[in-house]
């Protein structure tokens, strides 16, 4: 038995936790916490979350906060979206808890805004043990000399960073080599009464009757739907039947339809709009694969979703959860987002080496089972545990 462990074990009796997060909005990290608060209570752990706000102003276009997914304790210190509130308050709420809490062990939500420097200052003062969350890697923005320091200096000074991949876990470590980093701390939130053997039915029972590809989220930039488009275009020179179906909205959404009409391809691509629950599960169900050509992707849960219905990935060779989830052959392949060519090659060859779907679908649920929220929430629990008894 590890030291590791022997800690998780003992239980950590008595031990108090607590987890800041910034938006109640975000249902994966709900259905995370209510495994992690589950967990810790089952080991005599005691753990307290902190929700800054409901949602932002970017998201809540997206709908109200699902609590359903969120079955554990919580306060929630602002009810309007995160941006509205006042900076000063922000700033007052994350010092004044580091400074009067009782906490063993505190988890900063992030890096990237000041208040979370207030946060890490105020508890480096206090001398309380602390951890934060992370979920960037080298490929998300290009790195700045000032910006380098100032997150080497952050996880320097944090006792644990809790990260989603071995991507994020690398980045981590190019800034700090001597970070105590635990990885795997995400997890996709599914329906509550998901079912594997269901999942695997489904993917047989809606199978499409001619290839169909899928793109699931924002509209926006980032997401380089304009690559995914013309890639689509040349791949029904060789597949003529093939339809591309487009879920979401965003600012973007104009513009590609104007685009999949200069490229001819108007016709066989739907813009489907917002889907969630069964109508989207059905969307995974029914493709032949789901692509996702971001230039920038921390992770890309909407691969763990899809994966979870029995539905392999395309993914860009720079979203986080590669190398984890997409493995050659068996649950996807990887493609250069700036290439056209690599894009069209994978969508052709999808084709073929995923025509048993049966196979496929067993072997993505294989994969994808890993990163079941009760996963995420036990790496989180021993990081806590293992790093206040060290």
């Amino acid at each position: 038995m590890t030291d590791d462990q022997k800690v998780i074990e003992s239980g950590g009796l008595g031990m108090l936790i607590e987890i800041w997060h910034e938006l109640l909005w975000t249902k994966y990290k709900g259905a995370v916490f209510t495994s992690l608060y589950a967990l810790a209570r089952s080991q005599g752990v005691n753990i307290r979350f902190f929700q800054v706000a409901g949602s932002s102003n970017e998201i809540q276009m997206l709908g109200a906060p699902d609590l359903s997914y969120h079955q554990y304790p919580f306060d929630l210190l602002f009810e309007s979206n995160y941006e509205d509130v006042p900076w000063y308050r922000r700033w007052f709420v994350y010092f004044a808890n580091a400074w009067k809490t009782e906490a063993d062990f505190v988890i900063i939500p992030g890096y990237y805004r000041f208040e979370h420097w207030v946060h890490l200052l105020a508890l480096i003062i206090q001398k309380r043990p602390h951890g934060v969350f992370c979920d960037s890697t080298a490929y998300d923005q290009p790195r700045t000399a000032i910006k380098s320091l100032a997150k080497a200096f952050f996880f320097r000074n944090c006792d644990a960073v809790f990260c989603y991949g071995v991507r994020s876990k690398g980045y981590v470590l190019s800034h700090a080599p001597n970070a105590k980093v635990f990885a795997l701390c995400q997890a996709a939130a599914l329906p509550h009464d998901y079912d594997v053997e269901d999942a695997i039915f489904c993917r047989q029972a809606f199978v499409s009757p001619c290839p169909s590809y899928l793109f699931v989220g924002r509209l926006i930039q980032e997401k380089n739907l304009e690559l995914l488009l013309e890639g689509f275009a040349m791949a029904k020179r060789t597949i003529p039947s093939a339809m591309l179906r487009i879920v979401g909205d965003g600012p973007e959404r104009s513009r590609l339809e104007a685009r999949a009409k200069s490229l001819a391809i108007s016709d066989c691509v739907k813009f489907a709009g917002p889907l969630s629950g069964v109508a989207l599960f059905k969307e995974y169900s029914a493709a032949t694969c789901l692509v996702l050509p971001s230039l920038s992707e921390a992770w890309g849960l909407v691969a763990n979703e899809a994966l979870s219905y029995g539905c392999p990935v395309l993914v860009s060779d720079r979203c986080g959860c590669v190398p984890e989830l997409v493995i050659a052959g068996r649950t996807g392949f990887t493609f250069d987002p700036m290439s056209v060519k690599d894009l069209t090659e994978k969508l052709e060859l999808a084709v073929r080496r995923f025509a048993d779907r049966l196979a496929t679908a067993q072997d993505c649920v294989e994969v994808v089972s890993r990163f079941s929220p009760e996963a995420a929430a036990a790496n989180i629990l021993a990081g806590c545990l293992t790093t206040k008894c060290l």
